[in-house]
């Protein structure tokens, strides 16, 4: 990177018990005896530690097991499976939306899993998203090696990933059994998948494939059989099929008047939810395929989504930009053999997948892994996110409440049970649960500018 944001100094905000969205540090008055002080101190002490560790600009991470809670997976299953899907919103699936033609077969499927109803993503693009995923930990460490794939492949199992998503193979280094990379339709990633099974069930060893389905992302071009829902729509300017058309619209949204919007939306609304109707089918044929080999009978299938899509909530398209619910709450499931049909409602993140993979495979993880296996993590937890992209973000969330923190300066709060689309900016600086908010961030907030070296946060 070689711009440099207008970052504020964020530790220099929580020490004085201020940070509002709008306020300068030098306006910030000093709340004596506050549980703010408490808040400060706390992130002054961790600042003070990550400062110390300056050279490895290590994040806190201190997730632990709640004490008496089982793993709700048991172990000893020989292979795995990881099914990811590109860009879908939780919240456009008929399990979560209530629309019950929207994704008929994974809704079944998700009835026959253990489904992870309070599920984030720890970033909103797919890179990230999926080095937690496969590494145990968070975004802001899970570059530093030591990969769901490789811990496989020294245990004795082969190993590979099949995708038309090229950013996969970054988050896969080395050389592995299968790899397939290229922007194709689903259907040829289906064929490609179900060979890569069928080789890896004849060659009697275990095993772990990753299928990545990159449909449901822009631009929207599911077959033409899907889109019969654009035949009620008047007609619009941009072809939404084409990354052409999709970047057109983007550049000529802030100038559109409101019925322009509502028809561009309409258009927009109706291709992604083609192309989520054409990824269930896609889901079903693999699902019939696989059971077809008898590749189910001891393997344990993971799903998930990589991140979410902001389809305009935010005056955006697509994702990448921000950490609201559209682009972080994220599909995830693990299904094991004959079935258990379960909902978990405790809260679960990327980094848990591959912890939780481990202990189904009895494989022993390494040190660091710092995700929690199903059912063990505490009902009360903190989930962070990060984006590094065209702005720089952060996030932390704990007890339903989510802080926001936008590296231009802003600090905004929101209550997800009460206004669950994020439109109302809570954040009081004088609340104590609020300034704790605060505090768990900060140390994160100086580990990110210790990993951005070329990036110099500056007092706005």
């Amino acid at each position: 990177m070689s711009r440099r944001w207008p970052v504020p100094v964020f530790l220099t905000l929580a020490a004085l018990g201020c940070g509002d969205k709008h306020t300068d540090p030098g306006d910030g008055a000093v709340e004596t005896g506050s549980a703010a002080d408490s808040a400060a101190d706390s992130a002054a002490d961790s600042a003070a530690d990550s400062a110390a560790d300056e050279d490895t600009c290590a994040p806190p991470d201190d997730d632990v097991a709640a004490p008496g809670q089982a793993a709700l997976l048991p172990a000893g299953l020989a292979n795995l499976l990881l099914i990811s899907v590109d860009t879908v919103r939780r919240d456009a699936v008929g399990r979560y939306s209530g629309d019950t033609e929207a994704t008929p077969f994974l809704d079944g499927w998700l009835e026959d899993a253990i489904a992870l109803d309070d599920h984030r993503s720890c970033s909103n693009w797919t890179l990230p998203s999926m080095l937690c995923a496969l590494s145990g930990r968070d975004s802001l460490s899970a570059t530093d090696g030591g990969y769901l794939g490789d811990r496989l492949v020294r245990a004795g199992f082969q190993a590979g990933y099949v995708t038309a998503n090229t950013w996969i193979p970054a988050a896969w280094p080395g050389d592995y059994d299968v790899q397939f990379v290229e922007d194709v339709s689903g259907e040829v990633l289906l064929e490609e998948a179900l060979s890569a099974v069928e080789a890896f069930e004849g060659s009697g060893e275990r095993w772990f494939l990753q299928v990545h389905f990159l449909d449901p992302h822009a631009p929207y071009a599911p077959p033409e059989a899907y889109l019969d829902a654009l035949d009620a729509l008047a007609p619009v300017p941009w072809d939404l099929g084409t990354w052409e058309g999709t970047r057109e619209l983007e550049g000529a949204w802030p100038g559109l008047s409101e019925a322009e919007r509502a028809l561009a939306l309409a258009h927009v609304e109706a291709r992604y939810a083609a192309e989520l109707r054409h990824m269930d089918d896609l889901l079903a044929a693999l699902w019939a395929g696989l059971a077809s080999t008898g590749a189910l009978e001891d393997t344990l299938v993971l799903l998930m989504s990589d991140h979410g899509e902001q389809l305009f909530q935010r005056g955006v398209l697509q994702h990448g930009d921000r950490l609201h619910e559209e682009e972080v709450a994220a599909l995830a499931a693990a299904w094991v053999p004959g079935g258990v049909g379960a909902s978990w409602t405790g809260p679960t993140t990327h980094k848990d997948l591959t912890a939780t993979a481990l202990h189904a495979l009895d494989v022993a993880p390494d040190e660091d892994v710092r995700g929690l296996v199903l059912g063990t993590a505490p009902r009360s937890r903190a989930r962070f996110a990060d984006v590094v992209k065209e702005s720089v973000r952060q996030s932390v969330e704990l007890d339903g409440l989510r802080l926001h923190y936008d590296w231009s300066g802003a600090l905004t709060l929101y209550d997800l049970a009460a206004d669950p689309g994020e439109a109302a900016d809570i954040w009081d600086v004088g609340d104590p649960e609020h300034a704790a908010l605060q505090a768990l961030l900060a140390p994160r907030v100086q580990a990110l500018d210790c990993q951005l070296t070329e990036v110099s946060p500056t007092a706005p």
